[in-house]
């Protein structure tokens, strides 16, 4: 006997309308699967799945409750595609917005297009808003020619005004603006239940509620959940991420009690920064990624699982989106797809306004982008602001540039309405929001710990030692510490059947006064033999649990490059317990792993993050150290 369907009627006839489509839209769905591809991107099933559902015309989800925009422009495609050597468009794309980009060029189809004469190959890459800025401020000078790109696409305006006001050669290569081709709001997420305790849920909370919120030690009782804890605000670093330098915005503008109206004399306040500096001494992490962050929390089994490690989080629309449906991320690299969570978050769009990020396209103004990219670029922004390119857009999670969303995107992301919409911050205001943010921000006691082993002594890139790459990325990360910051250094060896050494070389102290000496310190460490990586996690947690400070951010560094290769006593599951005993005892150090070159026990150092309620990160490429070091020291 058959069984009989338990689907309805009237969604067994959608299915048989879409399954009649014309083919050609399978045929688009197939090249952007294919594309992506050949990206290494690993959100493509979902995206797949959202292609394929979302394939007749529908209604859309608006941010805001305004008038609806006129309708896109339709792609007009050249009568016969350009000649070949197709020209070569290498586009930079920020962690962020990859995907959308990497979505619209998957359906410009640039060997079918005329550019100037030419068919064009595009080619994306993704770099961390701060560090694209920073580069772009040098010129890309890091990057050989035929790598620079000609057209970037930061997610945000913020980051080209970042840019320009950097150097000489920022102003000059960098325009002032472009043209946005996606866009995603900044919003406070959180688990529904969280919110609907605080009544946030019926109305929404303005951006000082949620400060106070966050600075009251006893709100979560106050509200009748003590289990949950304090309350735990999680968010970016302005120095790197979009979401971190308009949540630094809307803290100053709440404190200003003018938002919509936040100038440079705000940020010059005593008492606006006073307030500002009492509101980030409540944040529980500054993160490198959201993504990278919720992975540690994806698996909690209840809301109060969550708590632990978070209440609310001011995050970008996808990046909720992403979570879930269970896309998050290990190692702050690559993205990973699991089951979704069981306890979902939901964005809330405080009342007194949102900002967003628009995903600027920018042509630069360079010798190494000529008439034919330059022709190229052009063709693939005016695309990606057509009809089609937008529905790629949708479809990989983000509002298109008349703030509309997909409504299967919208409803698993859970996006909302916003009563207000900030406009951009200018140029001035976000240079200064960064460079102040070292005066306000909540205060970090960190010890790097560096494994010092005889395999440091090998290469990381040619004529440059393992050690030496390390010991310049850790000197690198000192200028992203603030004014109360504290630094210490140790290293981690062994010689046969000795002790660790050389151990603490250089206690905590204050980055400001003693920047040079904590330099000498980390100059002075040199490889010698053995790997006590377990006990070196306990010495080092010792050291910084000793003047524990429950107002301040206490953490590890730690970074190694091989196994537990030691005589020494000590195990794993000895080092993880012990660091489990911290966290229960109330003096929560995190400590956070880098694995260094393809020889690192990832699984180790993963699992020692975990315990500690601190993250993985991944340098198994060597030449990334740098990078690496800068987007872990700014997330702590």
């Amino acid at each position: 006997m058959g069984r009989r369907s338990s689907t309805p009627p009237n969604s067994r006839a959608a299915r048989r309308r879409r399954a009649a489509l014309p083919w050609a839209r399978d045929v688009v769905i197939l090249a952007i699967v294919a594309a992506l591809a050949a990206g290494a991107v690993l959100w493509l099933p979902p995206l797949y799945e959202a292609l394929t559902v979302n394939r007749l015309p529908k209604q859309t989800a608006r941010l805001t409750t305004d008038q609806a925009a006129p309708p896109l422009e339709p792609d007009a495609p050249p009568s016969s595609p350009g000649a070949g050597p197709c020209t070569r468009l290498n586009v930079l794309a920020s962690p962020e917005n990859e995907a959308a980009v990497r979505a619209v060029a998957a359906v410009y189809h640039g060997a079918q297009r005329n550019a100037g004469g030419r068919c064009v190959d595009v080619a994306v890459t993704a770099r961390k808003s701060g560090l694209a800025a920073d580069d772009a401020a040098r010129g890309f000078a890091g990057l050989p020619p035929d790598q620079r790109p000609a057209l970037w696409i930061p997610d945000s305006s913020a980051w080209p005004s970042v840019a320009r006001g950097a150097g000489e050669q920022g102003a000059a290569i960098v325009p002032e603006s472009g043209a946005g081709i996606a866009m995603t709001a900044i919003a406070l997420a959180m688990p529904a239940d969280m919110a609907a305790a605080r009544g946030w849920d019926a109305a929404p909370p303005t951006w000082a509620d949620v400060y106070k919120a966050a600075s009251d030690a006893r709100g979560w009782e106050r509200a009748g959940h003590p289990e949950w804890g304090y309350f735990k605000l999680a968010k970016g670093s302005p120095a790197m991420s979009s979401a971190g330098l308009f949540a630094l915005a809307s803290a100053y503008g709440s404190a200003a009690g003018h938002l919509d109206r936040l100038t440079t004399s705000d940020l010059g306040s005593d008492f606006v920064a006073s307030q500002v500096r009492l509101g980030e001494l409540a944040t529980s992490s500054y993160v490198a990624s959201p993504g990278h962050f919720l992975h540690s929390v994806r698996d909690a089994a209840d809301v109060t699982a969550v708590s632990g490690k978070l209440s609310a989080m001011i995050a970008d629309e996808r990046s909720v989106w992403e979570y879930n449906r269970g896309v998050t991320s290990l190692d702050g690299m690559s993205a990973a797809n699991g089951a979704p969570p069981t306890v979902p978050l939901t964005p809330y769009y405080p009342a007194d306004g949102v900002y967003t990020s628009e995903s600027p396209a920018l042509v630069l103004n360079a010798a190494w982008v000529g008439d034919a990219q330059r022709a190229g670029a052009d063709d693939f922004v005016r695309f990606a602001r057509t009809a089609q390119g937008q529905a790629a857009v949708r479809a990989a999670g983000y509002r298109d540039i008349r703030s509309e969303a997909d409504p299967e995107v919208a409803a698993a992301g859970r996006y909302g309405t916003a009563t207000k919409v900030l406009g951009p911050l200018p140029s001035e205001l976000a240079a200064g929001l960064q460079k102040g943010f070292a005066a306000v921000r909540k205060p970090a006691r960190v010890l790097f710990t560096l494994d010092v082993s005889g395999s440091m002594r090998d290469e990381a890139a040619p004529g440059v030692t393992k050690i030496e790459a390390a010991k310049d990325a850790v000197e690198g990360s000192l200028g992203l510490f603030g004014y109360e910051d504290q630094v210490g250094v140790a290293g981690f060896s062994n010689w046969d059947g000795g002790p660790l050494v050389p151990g603490v070389v250089q206690p905590l102290a204050s980055v400001k006064s003693m920047r040079e000496r904590i330099t000498a310190k980390i100059r002075g460490l040199e490889p010698m033999y053995y790997t006590p990586l377990y006990e070196a996690v306990g010495l080092a947690v010792d050291t910084v649990s000793e003047g524990y400070r429950p107002d301040a951010l206490n953490a590890v560094i730690l970074l190694s490059d091989g196994t537990n290769d030691t005589t020494r006593k000590g195990t794993l599951e000895e080092a993880i317990a012990r660091l489990e005993q911290g966290q229960a005892a109330g003096r929560k150090v995190k400590v956070f792993t880098l694995a260094y070159g393809d020889q690192a026990d990832t699984d180790a150092l993963r699992r020692i993050a975990a315990a500690s309620g601190g993250q993985f990160f991944d340098a198994t490429d060597p030449s990334r150290i740098k990078d690496v070091f800068k987007d872990l020291a700014s997330s702590l």
